[in-house]
């Protein structure tokens, strides 16, 4: 099973040991969609190819929180919203470290909602 890791600020945060989190899923993070770029002249029929542009990618994060006692569980919840919050400058490092060890990584920035929904067992 991968590895993935959050780095911020030098930081890194551990997202798939169970100690507090565990990655449930994960999504966008293969190809990155493409956007083919074209042009054509005024008597030509067809389009001349004259390459692609990466768009951005849309990365899905789906997170387990599991603490000793609810203090420690608000603490990890407090961490994400550090981890995921909105930064000018700094980007969020998203890094897998695969079985085979390579290693890729994705520079994120958080956009739309950030969620910590709390559910009692």
């Amino acid at each position: 099973m991968a590895n993935w890791q959050a780095i911020v600020g030098g930081m890194t945060y551990n997202l798939s040991d169970r100690n507090p989190f565990d990655v449930v899923s994960i999504t966008g993070v293969g190809i990155a969609p493409t956007r083919r770029l074209t042009q054509r002249g005024p008597l030509q029929h067809g389009e001349t190819d004259i390459g692609f542009r990466l768009d951005p990618r849309n990365v899905n994060l789906v997170l387990a929180v599991k603490g000793v006692d609810r203090a420690a569980t608000d603490y990890a919840r407090q961490q994400l919203a550090y981890i995921f919050g909105a930064r000018q400058s700094e980007a969020v490092q998203l890094r897998c470290t695969r079985d085979d060890g390579s290693v890729r990584q994705l520079d994120c920035r958080a956009v739309g909602l950030v969620d910590t929904a709390i559910t009692e067992e």
